[in-house]
């Protein structure tokens, strides 16, 4: 069996009209450019939260943040928080890959 190639980027506040690929006039992102011509390229994506720490952990579980547990951000996100993610077993996408992939 073929092992897929998967490349997820994640860029912290960058401005989806700031891209070529969405319609930026100036030439500042070829690299992503090139990757969503020859990929996939999501133009209608939406987040559940504004904070990174529990915006990033709904992307890579699939799950809101209520329901795997991560509302805070950064130093904010509580013990009380890491114990009701680690209770409800979230599984993340890096470990839904290795699981079936590899």
């Amino acid at each position: 069996m073929n092992k897929p190639n998967v490349i997820l980027i994640l860029i912290d506040a960058l401005r989806a009209q700031s891209l070529g690929c969405l319609g930026y006039e100036k030439n500042i992102s070829p690299n992503i450019d090139r990757l969503a011509k020859q990929g996939v390229l999501f133009e209608n994506c939406f987040s559940c939260t504004n904070a990174s720490d529990p915006a990033l952990t709904s992307l890579m579980s699939g799950m809101l943040t209520r329901s795997h547990g991560i509302v805070h951000h950064s130093y904010e996100v509580n013990e009380s928080e890491l114990k009701t993610f680690d209770e409800r077993n979230v599984h993340l996408l890096q470990e839904v890959l290795k699981e079936t992939l590899f």
